[in-house]
């Protein structure tokens, strides 16, 4: 079986293998996708932001959730 501490031992055994540029080169490119992911992330919070605001009534949403919580759709016990 494979373990993360293996999987581990083996991305750092590669790394180590490579050349300084090519590592910096690694990183550059790692970044890029960290930025990447941040910047779409936060594009598409903001393009939905309050989006459904006004369309459901938070006070009656929580109440109906609170109301249904009451609701038993167990069975009786058999003795």
């Amino acid at each position: 079986m494979i373990t993360t501490d293996k999987i581990s031992d083996s991305i750092i055994k590669e790394l180590s293998n490579l050349s300084e540029d090519n590592k910096r080169e690694l990183l550059t490119f790692i970044k890029l996708l960290k930025s990447r992911k941040t910047e779409s992330t936060i594009k598409m919070l903001e393009e939905t932001a309050a989006g459904w605001a006004n369309l459901v009534d938070a006070e009656k949403l929580k109440d109906d959730i609170y109301k249904d919580r009451l609701i038993s759709t167990r069975k009786e016990p058999y003795y």
